[in-house]
């Protein structure tokens, strides 16, 4: 699975400064994502 998620107000490298308030929203939404995709699907 893919999501593209924008940061039209982001310098480029943004991740790299966690002072910014991007960065710390970037980061949340790779764990929303790493959650949402690595769930063991149980078998009945």
């Amino acid at each position: 699975p893919v999501r593209v998620v924008e940061y039209p107000d982001a310098i480029h490298g943004f991740h790299a400064f966690p002072e910014l308030a991007d960065s710390g929203k970037l980061v949340e939404e790779m764990k929303l994502f790493v959650r949402e995709h690595s769930r063991t699907k149980r078998i009945a």
